[in-house]
């Protein structure tokens, strides 16, 4: 079931070569800049070094409806470079929609409710779709997100050994 973690929390730490004013600084400008189709992600400093980016593209909606995927981080200063945590996790309503079209797939195969002739390929084909659309939205929301932070602020994976923050 570990393909389930697309819809959670995940946890990564990274490092720049860049100081941590430099870093917060290039984060802040990458916030204050205006909209645009460039796809950047756009946020907000919570703290001093805790920051909140996600899309800027979003659904609109409810409380449910919100950011595809959010990403909160925050920059430590290292021994030589700058470290910085940071976690992304998907909308919940992509959690919610895999598991509706779950709990329906008995009743897709079986064809209960449903009126003609629809064959069984059809409804086959039809439960094993239904599913896929709201994880792969979730999978790819999210690494996106992950991806395009560290490709913009040229982020580089931190060791096991160096992480002890």
């Amino acid at each position: 079931m570990a393909f389930l973690k697309t819809f959670w929390s995940e946890d990564y730490h990274y490092y720049s070569s860049q100081s941590v004013p430099a870093l917060r600084a290039d984060i802040k400008a990458l916030m204050e800049q205006p909209w645009s189709w460039d796809m950047h992600p756009r946020g907000y400093f919570i703290g001093e070094d805790v920051f909140h980016l996600s899309h800027q593209f979003a659904f609109k909606g409810g409380h449910f409806l919100g950011n595809t995927s959010d990403l909160t981080g925050q920059i430590f200063p290292g021994q030589q470079r700058t470290i910085v945590r940071f976690s992304v996790r998907p909308n919940p309503v992509f959690a919610f929609f895999f598991f509706l079209t779950l709990l329906f797939l008995p009743f897709i195969i079986t064809g209960t409710g449903m009126e003609g002739n629809s064959s069984l390929v059809a409804r086959i084909v039809l439960s094993c779709l239904c599913p896929i659309i709201p994880f792969a939205y979730a999978y790819f929301a999210k690494h996106n997100l992950k991806d395009r932070f560290i490709s913009i602020f040229q982020l580089f994976p931190l060791s096991e050994e160096e992480d002890t923050y």
